[in-house]
């Protein structure tokens, strides 16, 4: 009796054995790449066909607490283009962190996502700019220093910043520098002057920080959230006056006739109103479905520009 259902388990085992074995490479592949990478790694021991497939998988995502030796084991062992990199890696160290964008920049990479939630921000090392054919760019607490010679990232389509610095360059040019932007996400961003973009392609922008003189040309717009966290001491009237529109309100809301979803909060309201306020707006809304007016007691400004 014992040993039949020895026999039993031993068959059952060599059954789902031969399905993992027999399984097409394209729905393993499918299964892997939505695992964190150091899950993909475990499945080599399922069966002999699965043993090395993580190792050329083109998306890699490490998640929780990882070790700096698995990375640059799992990158020693990939075999094949990397495509995507999404790293959640708080106490790497920067020489780490050197090492692994260094073999990243020489792959065809399109997708990097570095988060290191750190008390003291993680500088960023050039060669993430040597990743020429990156599409998707998304930072969390760093400091990105460009290169002198920043040439842009000619391919980028969606940026993410976190809690970031720029230094040495103004989110005014590296955005220039991405011509097919479509996604730009600022985050706890601190701009000290003019926060100025210029994106022929932009149709979402996210912005949540500080500045004191905002100038959009974003023809293509279509959603945009806006919201200061905190007031400054006064805002800077730094466009000049020829660009014929001496109302803030009037030179923000004609960068946004192509609207579809605008969400705003009280601060920028009082931005707006902050200057001459005209008694009509010579632009139309025929795009608008959604609009979100977030006031915090609000002031007689405010109301009087709404």
């Amino acid at each position: 009796m014992v040993g039949r259902q020895r026999h039993k388990r031993i068959g059952y085992f060599e059954l789902n054995s031969d399905l993992l074995s027999n399984m097409p490479s394209e729905i393993i592949t499918n299964i892997l790449v939505k695992l964190p990478i150091n899950e993909a790694v475990k499945t080599s021991i399922l069966s002999r066909k699965w043993k090395y497939l993580w190792a050329s998988m083109p998306d890699l995502v490490f998640r929780g607490v990882i070790k700096e030796s698995t990375v640059d084991k799992v990158l020693l062992a990939h075999q094949g283009p990397i495509l995507k990199f999404d790293l959640d890696c708080p106490h790497a160290r920067k020489k780490a962190i050197n090492r692994w964008l260094l073999v990243l920049s020489q792959n065809d990479l399109k997708d990097l996502s570095l988060c290191f939630d750190s008390p003291t921000r993680c500088k960023v090392p050039l060669s993430v700019f040597s990743c020429h054919k990156l599409e998707h760019l998304e930072l969390y607490d760093c400091s990105i220093y460009a290169p002198q010679c920043f040439q842009g990232l000619k391919f980028l389509q969606t940026l993410k910043l976190n809690s970031c610095d720029l230094v040495g360059i103004t989110i005014e040019k590296f955005v220039l520098g991405c011509p097919l932007l479509e996604t730009l996400e600022l985050s706890h961003f601190v701009e000290h002057g003019c926060l100025a973009i210029h994106a022929p392609n932009l149709k979402r922008l996210y912005f949540f920080g500080t500045f004191t003189d905002l100038l959009l040309e974003t023809p293509k717009l279509i959603s945009a959230s806006i919201f200061l966290s905190n007031m400054p001491h006064g805002y800077v009237d730094s466009v000049p006056a020829n660009d014929g529109y001496k109302s803030k309100l009037l030179r923000t809301i004609s960068a946004l006739s192509n609207i579809e979803e605008l969400n705003i909060g009280s601060e920028l309201c009082e931005y707006l109103a902050s200057g001459p306020i005209p008694e009509k707006l010579a632009v139309t809304f025929h795009h608008l479905k959604k609009l979100l007016i977030h006031l915090n007691g609000g002031s007689k400004e405010v109301d009087t520009a709404l």
